[in-house]
């Protein structure tokens, strides 16, 4: 809903002050019971009739603990997020920690430098002919389908 200006809420006041009630201001203002109520507490209370902001004014984590997350992934550049959050003492979700270590242009992934994993391939390499071998034929006796011998088809 669009916030209605300062006029509007200096008009419910206006109004309330001459002694209408809220069924009335609202059928005046074309406005809702419940926001004329807000703005009659407002003034109550004492507090302003105009809006108020709406921006969010906290600080990205980036920004609040940037120079904490450089350090440590300096220190351990293959730890994981939920190692990284645990060691900073950060009780923020991981997905805010992945995206905070985005916009400081830093990554956990190791280095291409590394040592390989030490996994080969898991299949025989070609022949000369650039076919993979046949497989290993199975031992006499054992049989892998399911017809059983001596059975006619």
């Amino acid at each position: 809903m669009k916030t209605l200006p300062v006029e509007y809420r200096l008009r419910v006041v206006q109004l309330t002050e001459e002694g209408a009630s809220t069924a009335e201001v609202v059928e005046a203002l074309g406005v809702s019971p419940s926001w004329v109520r807000s703005i009659k507490a407002l003034h109550r209370a004492g507090e302003p009739l105009a809006p108020k902001s709406k921006a969010n004014h906290r600080r990205s984590l980036a920004d609040r603990e940037g120079d904490r997350i450089r350090a440590r992934v300096r220190e351990k550049p293959g730890t994981t997020l939920a190692d990284l959050r645990r060691d900073l003492g950060l009780t923020t979700s991981i997905a805010n920690l992945w995206n905070a270590l985005r916009a400081l242009g830093l990554s956990l992934k190791k280095s291409r430098s590394g040592r390989p994993s030490g996994t080969g391939p898991m299949s025989s390499p070609p022949g000369p002919s650039g076919r993979s071998p046949p497989p290993a034929s199975t031992p006499a006796g054992s049989s892998s389908s399911t017809r059983r011998s001596g059975r006619p088809r």
